[in-house]
């Protein structure tokens, strides 16, 4: 199976998996554009359906966000979740949900090493400035937005996987398995 078509599958099961409220989130967060003249003009709208476009401008949420013809705007925002994902994360995912394959063709993205960790997690585009890492929770912005050296913050991801322990409950469980290093 190529690697796209793998990840496309991907996101469609996590798509179906995702709770009411996260749909909400997700659609939410787009209503809100919707009302931001910086973000949306009137190409942008017509990018959705007729329905979905009189919803945005006249309410302020979506009615019913566990309605189907959300669906494509929800896929479309999990674009990217599995980039730059090892190919076996990707099978060890196809296994689970039952999907059939024999294996992953295609290379894996070319991503960045993160500063703190190592792992590639890091877009390549603009440096991947303003990223956070999933593995460890470096932020990849300017000088002094961890608020800690990077060494720091090295010695803290070896001693207990994150740059602070605060940040435990926030790192991808499981990065160390998904991204190369």
């Amino acid at each position: 199976m190529e690697r796209e078509k793998a990840k496309a599958l991907l996101e469609e099961q996590h798509a179906k998996r995702m709770s009411k409220q996260e749909r909400l989130e997700i659609l939410g967060e787009l209503w809100i554009m919707c009302d931001s003249e910086d973000w949306f003009d009137e190409d942008d709208l017509n990018y959705f359906p007729e329905e979905i476009r009189q919803e945005m401008i006249k309410q302020d949420a979506p009615s019913n966000p566990e309605d189907s013809k959300y669906d494509f705007i929800i896929q479309d925002s999990l674009k990217g979740i599995y980039l730059g994902v090892k190919n076996s994360y990707l099978e060890k995912l196809l296994n689970q949900h039952g999907i059939p394959f024999e294996s992953i063709e295609g290379e894996n993205e070319i991503m960045t090493k993160c500063n703190c960790c190592s792992f590639r997690t890091i877009s390549p585009e603009e440096d991947g400035l303003g990223e956070i890492c999933p593995v460890c929770f470096w932020m990849n912005f300017t000088e002094g937005s961890n608020r800690m050296s990077l060494d720091e913050a090295r010695a803290n991801f070896i001693q207990f996987g994150a740059i602070q322990k605060r940040f435990l409950k926030s790192i991808d469980p499981d990065g160390q398995e998904k991204y190369e290093k």
